[in-house]
């Protein structure tokens, strides 16, 4: 049986329910009138935040992870019309660059999930020493 909230995000076969609105890669989840959203908003707040603050520092061990990150997206385009970036009612067309801002976002993601495998990786270490204890 799947744990109910594993379930919402995916199918029985293990396969990642898609929203229509979701259907190419590179377009961020949004919230939906009348539907549940599947994360945390409290968390997501929080993991940026740290985030931001672990990249002020230039001694961060999460800065080269940013640094990358920009330079990996410096060149990226956009894989589909984006609603953020163009003038009102007039989308940025697939193919047009990034913005800074877009850039930024990316590589702040990537420096998110670099700290929450580190952080998962010290919790397992920490839950196998309580157990050989």
């Amino acid at each position: 049986s799947i744990p109910a909230t594993i379930e919402s995000a995916a199918g029985r076969d293990g396969t990642h329910a898609r929203n229509d609105s979701l259907t190419d890669a590179g377009v961020a989840p949004a919230r939906r009138r009348g539907q549940q959203a599947n994360w945390s908003t409290q968390a997501k707040t929080r993991l940026y935040l740290i985030a931001e603050s672990m990249i002020k520092h230039r001694g961060s061990a999460y800065r080269h992870v940013y640094d990358a990150g920009r330079a990996k997206y410096a060149d990226a385009v956009h894989r589909v019309p984006c609603v953020r970036c163009g003038p009102s009612g007039q989308p940025a067309q697939p193919g047009s660059p990034l913005n800074p801002g877009h850039q930024h976002a990316r590589a702040l993601r990537l420096v998110m999930k670099a700290f929450l495998k580190d952080l998962w990786q010290a919790a397992r270490q920490a839950a196998d020493v309580e157990v050989a204890v």
